[in-house]
């Protein structure tokens, strides 16, 4: 069975420098555990109207991912799997300017169409929160 296998990571400088910052392998093993739903209805509209505009990011699970994930945290990691018509995608955004939140976990399941774009049919988000303001671990429980 073909497996591909894709990474991008984006490294700020700042996020690199930084001690707090945690390797690529270390935020990927963080749990996880379920994170809350996210709606897919705004994210299908906009991959549809990119779709109608033959704009290319439609055509990647990682750029579908980093669409969605778009923010200015120190670091930011993006991950996907693809099988066949199946996608697993996580993106990760740590060190964000939060008082109480320290990174965001995006998990986005996509199914490939018969144009070779990719449409969401799960998305999951979850959080880990600042030392002393909650959890370390990615979880759906509200930092503090």
């Amino acid at each position: 069975m073909w497996r591909a296998i894709l990474s991008l990571l984006l490294w700020s400088a700042a996020g690199c420098a930084d001690e707090a910052a945690e390797t690529p392998e270390a935020l990927l093993s963080l749990s996880a555990g379920d994170g809350v739903p996210c709606p897919l209805e705004a994210l299908q509209q906009e991959i549809d109207a990119a779709r109608a505009a033959k704009q290319a990011w439609v055509l990647e699970p990682l750029l579908i991912a980093h669409h969605l994930a778009q923010t200015e945290a120190k670091t930011q990691l993006r991950s996907a799997q693809a099988t066949g018509g199946q996608a697993k995608v996580i993106a990760i955004n740590d060190g964000l300017s939060d008082d109480s939140v320290r990174g965001e976990r995006y998990e986005l399941e996509l199914l490939r169409q018969a144009d070779g774009s990719w449409l969401p049919s799960r998305a999951r988000r979850s959080w880990r929160c600042w030392p002393s303001r909650g959890h370390a671990s990615f979880s759906a429980v509200p930092c503090s």
